[in-house]
């Protein structure tokens, strides 16, 4: 007989603190066995009756094991796991769970492929019945036994959710050596993993998840189908599992004393490396080093003269203007909400906000310090930015990370919302918006299809996708060429052409847009989408002609001059008497 064992942690976890303390977050954990073959019912009946004792039980996020509705009839075998569409019968099945118990569900499962091989994918479902997440692990092709697979894009899918005031990260089995540092860097409080690992693998992976807690302060809670039935990992080294149908722990995470303060419209908690020193202190240093022209070979360029405050951190022109008013590639993008971005850079290049830092600070068209190794350098000879890294992170030299995470830290300060758009939708203040404005609203989730890239969520709004597009700006038709190859500058051919979705927060102060500045107005960028794009044989299949009336354009751009909110970088404590270099 064959005999198949689902393992579902249960998770409730109560949040309390503020960002001006630490947090303190309970989790209780349940893991049950479901035994398809001896049950009279099916997997979907076994999984709803636990699910449901584990809701009354006050849980809270459910997490289901990886390939946790595999079929028995062909093992070994791609066809074995049965694969559907997202959403499809399992998927709208956990949907109707969550809806119904107000419950997070993640889940590992088998995603249908276009081509006929599928996905092994892991979904995070929230309350409202909503895929909040996708991360795809591999791809199997049609007729294809397991081990013939290719991995997904790691890139585009890692990040955190804010989930009832915690940062909650997904994750697959496999991934976790690259994928828990990640979530880390995303402000990861608890990653869920489904997992199927060897029973031969245990203590390896074991040892793995032992270390990862430990180096990254992220407490991380295996669902297996192997093994162990429920395995938690604790920040402190600590350790719970068992094969019992039921077990439980109790996880405690102190989130660091300090942290920005989100705004209405944003999510409410804001990413940042829990795992790593923090402070006003360090946003403070932070912030002078943004300001400091002497970061640069002429002495004479700073972070700021591209990302100006008073233009919501860009510079108004076409293109960055760097050292010896050299020109950059691109349009200079805003830092504002660059917290909530989990890739930076028009094609996605760099990784975090730390890692971000030293492109503009070496490139020779911005502040060209062309040796990494000139930055701390200069920084060490200043006695007052030696003294505050001393004294802030323990050293007595200071390092090339040591700038970045000051200069990050600041930059996860500068925070934008609160504005007209969010107090009307998400506070409630009916006249917030004028009647143009409302209508462009309407229009921006309707008919003008804007909100499929520049997503307005329930709870807040990032008017972001987090993906690549292809919109024909830069595209020659006589060439077939683009002016910008953009995202294929840094994969693969195929690639040509996708540059990520901007933010549209403060979008009326960041004049000029796209890419390249090639559109200087907000009227010139609302008839570019109502053309359709540039048409091109890899133009995104959501742009096209909108027939947009002259009165529905004028709609359009009142509604996004309503997303100019209340921004500013963090200003210096008045209790911080100290000033480090120039401001």
């Amino acid at each position: 007989m064959y005999r198949r064992q689902i393992t579902v942690i249960l998770i409730s976890i109560l949040a309390a603190g503020a960002s001006s303390g630490p947090a303190r977050i309970e989790t209780t954990i349940a893991s049950i066995r479901v035994d398809e073959a001896s049950a009279q019912q099916g997997v979907h009946a076994q999984i709803e009756q636990r699910v449901q004792q584990a809701a009354r039980d006050g849980a809270r996020f459910i997490v289901l094991p990886e390939y946790a509705f595999a079929r028995p009839e062909r093992r070994n075998s791609a066809a074995q796991f049965k694969p559907q569409n997202i959403p499809g019968p399992d998927t709208e099945f956990l949907s109707g769970l969550t809806r119904s118990l107000k419950v997070w569900i993640v889940a590992g499962l088998a995603e249908q492929d276009s081509k006929g091989g599928f996905h092994s994918s892991v979904l995070l479902i929230s309350p409202a019945g909503n895929v909040e997440q996708i991360h795809r692990k591999i791809i199997v092709r049609s007729g294809r036994e397991d081990g013939d697979a290719t991995r997904g894009n790691f890139r585009a899918v890692q990040d955190t959710i804010d989930a009832n005031g915690i940062r909650i990260g997904i994750m697959p089995g496999d991934d976790i050596r690259i994928g828990i540092p990640r979530l880390a860097e995303r402000g990861a409080d608890v990653v869920f993993v489904p997992a199927i690992w060897p029973e031969a693998e245990a203590k390896e992976w074991g040892d793995l998840c032992r270390e990862l807690t430990a180096e990254y302060k992220v407490t991380i809670v295996i669902a297996d189908r192997h093994g162990a039935t429920g395995r938690v990992y604790f920040a402190d080294g600590a350790v719970k599992n068992g094969r019992e149908p039921i077990i439980t722990a109790t996880v405690r995470i102190a989130r660091p004393g300090w942290s920005p303060v989100s705004k209405l419209g944003l999510p409410p908690t804001v990413p940042g490396r829990n795992f790593e020193p923090s402070g006003p202190e360090l946003a403070e240093l932070g912030r002078q080093l943004f300001f400091d022209t002497n970061m640069s070979s002429t002495r004479k360029v700073s972070c700021a003269s591209c990302h100006q405050p008073d233009k919501a951190y860009t510079n108004g022109r076409q293109t960055g203007v760097g050292v010896h008013g050299r020109l950059t590639k691109r349009n200079v993008p805003s830092l504002l909400n660059v917290a909530f971005r989990p890739v930076l850079q028009w094609d996605g290049y760099a990784t975090s906000i730390e890692n971000f830092t030293k492109y503009p600070i070496t490139n020779t068209s911005e502040m060209d310090f062309h040796y990494i190794d000139e930055v701390p350098k200069y920084v060490n000879s200043k006695p007052e930015y030696a003294e505050a890294f001393r004294r802030i992170f323990g050293v007595n030299r200071i390092e090339f990370p040591h700038v970045a995470k000051a200069l990050a830290t600041y930059e996860r300060t500068l925070l934008s919302a609160n504005s007209p758009f969010d107090r009307f939708f998400y506070g409630g203040e009916s006249g917030a918006l004028d009647a143009s404005a409302k209508r462009g609203l309407a229009l921006f989730r309707g008919k003008a299809v804007c909100s499929t890239c520049h997503a307005i969520g329930d709870r807040y709004a990032l008017f972001l996708d987090f993906k690549f597009h292809v919109l024909g700006v830069g595209y020659d038709a006589a060439t077939k060429t683009f002016a910008d190859i953009g995202l294929a500058g840094i994969s693969t051919a195929d690639q040509e052409g996708l540059f990520q979705t901007p933010s549209l927060r403060d979008v009326a102060l960041t004049a000029p847009y796209m890419h390249d500045g090639s559109l200087a107005t907000l009227e010139e960028a609302v008839e570019f989408y109502n053309r359709g794009g540039v048409p091109n044989p890899q133009l995104d299949p959501a742009i096209r002609p909108l027939n947009l009336t002259a009165q529905e354009k004028r709609d359009l751009v009142r509604f996004m001059e309503s997303l100019t909110g209340e921004h500013g970088g963090f200003a210096k404590p008045a209790q911080t008497q100290v000033a480090y270099g120039a401001n």
